[in-house]
């Protein structure tokens, strides 16, 4: 038996990763809602007048003034311009940032079907052939605590468990050699002269077919003290990406825009000190994927019986692919959920590359 079949269902899943989901220093996301919009009136009568919520007032200015308390003795000698009413309401205001680099809420869970097709070298023929159908979650899209962004909301993580960055539901993967039949000891044109002329051939394939990854919509604004905001889920519009083909007539200039989903799927917010319900991530606003075909073919001329050379040429991104990038996922961008550029050069897949190589053996 020269060709085996193997199937298998893999699944994994993982506790305690770094998340940075329960940042010990966050502020509790109510006082976003309770006074996030509330305008400082402090602020409002300087004499050059300043529209700002009461959670940019800084204490030794107008916190003090709007009706704010200093939460400990030194905390203006502490924090100086950075005193704000929003460090005094968080549950540690002596202290900026809270890393805690050993913090571990983080999970992720894999499951997988994984079929191979194996066919060993006979009658000039030899590949290897792979596809996974896989689904992959997670609360974190990184092993490591440092370079994690973490939540949105710790009092609310909810919103964290989604498709993992990582996540790409189909690969395809496929190598392989095959000699043609043809030249000396080979089934047709079986003599040295004119054998060696036409024969010897031989081509070799690297195939890979990798779906695109998922990202997550974004928003202007900052909730304190998260650093960034995301939409609201419009559930009555479905989400799904368009085929990336759409992106290619775009920049062939078959049509005036690259519209990936529909923009209506996500609301914003009615301001940044609202958090919005978006999940981190969703399946339906996918990345390009990634085609890459790497080809070879080789030719043998036999010298005599002690002199042999082999001429290779190799092409890398046979077919020239173009890796598209992802939709605008900022819906506070006019743009949002169009490509509206190319990958940049030099990453992978490189553009067309090609060599030729002479060998001489004896």
């Amino acid at each position: 038996m020269n060709t085996f079949l193997t199937a298998a269902y893999v699944a994994d899943r993982v506790i305690h990763l770094p998340s940075q989901n329960n940042r010990i220093g966050q502020m509790d996301p109510k006082y976003d809602a309770q006074y996030g919009n509330v305008l400082s009136p402090c602020q409002a009568a300087k004499p050059i007048p300043v529209t700002a919520s009461v959670l940019t007032d800084v204490f030794g200015d107008c916190a003090e003034q709007d009706g704010f308390t200093s939460p400990y003795p030194n905390f203006i000698t502490d924090f100086g311009g950075s005193a704000t009413v929003a460090q005094a309401l968080g549950p540690y205001p002596q202290y900026t940032y809270i890393f805690n680099n050993f913090e571990g809420f983080g999970t992720t869970q894999y499951e997988s079907a994984q079929i191979q097709v194996e066919k060993r070298f006979t009658n000039g023929l030899s590949f290897l052939a792979g596809y996974t159908l896989s689904r992959l979650w997670d609360n974190t899209s990184s092993g490591f605590s440092s370079f994690t962004s973490g939540g949105i909301n710790k009092y609310n993580q909810k919103p964290e468990w989604a498709i993992s960055n990582s996540d790409e539901p189909q690969t395809l993967k496929a190598s392989g050699t095959y000699e043609l039949p043809i030249g000396p000891g080979k089934k047709y044109v079986n003599n040295h002269l004119l054998g060696n002329l036409a024969g010897g051939w031989q081509l070799g394939w690297i195939l890979d077919y990798e779906a695109g990854t998922v990202n997550g919509p974004q928003e202007n604004g900052s909730p304190f003290p998260n650093g960034f905001e995301r939409p609201d889920r419009n559930s009555s519009v479905g989400l799904s990406t368009a085929s990336y083909s759409r992106v290619r007539d775009y920049f062939v200039g078959k049509t005036t825009v690259a519209q990936m989903f529909n923009p209506a799927a996500f609301t914003p917010t009615p301001s940044q000190y609202v958090i919005g319900s978006a999940q981190r991530n969703y399946s339906g606003m996918r990345n390009a994927p990634t085609y890459v075909e790497n080809l070879n073919a080789k030719k043998n001329f036999y010298i005599g019986e002690r002199w042999k050379a082999i001429l290779s040429v190799d092409y890398f991104n046979a077919f020239n692919r173009t890796q598209f990038n992802g939709p605008d996922n900022n819906i506070s961008d006019g743009t949002f959920g169009q490509v509206t550029s190319q990958g940049t050069p030099g990453n992978f897949p490189n553009n067309r590359q090609g060599q030729v190589t002479l060998r001489v053996e004896f």
